[in-house]
């Protein structure tokens, strides 16, 4: 089995502590909202990252578990 970090997207900032992720629901129609998956823990661990933040084409933002928030894909463009 493997287990190392693996993340669908990978966007980088300033911030070099935290990381995004794709969460758009494995292509299903309609997409399922987010959930806490152990790659998500794994990149946590192995990145030595602070917070994860899943990106998803809703609008809200919300907690997905500790360390790993739920993001509006707008929210994240918008930040630059």
């Amino acid at each position: 089995m493997h287990q190392a970090a693996e993340l669908d997207l990978l966007l980088f900032k300033e911030d070099a502590g935290s990381g995004t992720d794709a969460g758009s629901g494995s292509g299903a129609n309609p997409p399922m909202p987010p959930r806490p998956l152990p790659s998500m823990r794994i990149a946590l661990t192995d990145l030595k990252w602070n917070t994860l933040r899943v990106a998803c084409p809703g609008t809200k933002r919300y907690p997905l578990g500790d360390k790993v928030d739920v993001v509006p894909l707008a929210e994240l463009v918008a930040a630059g």
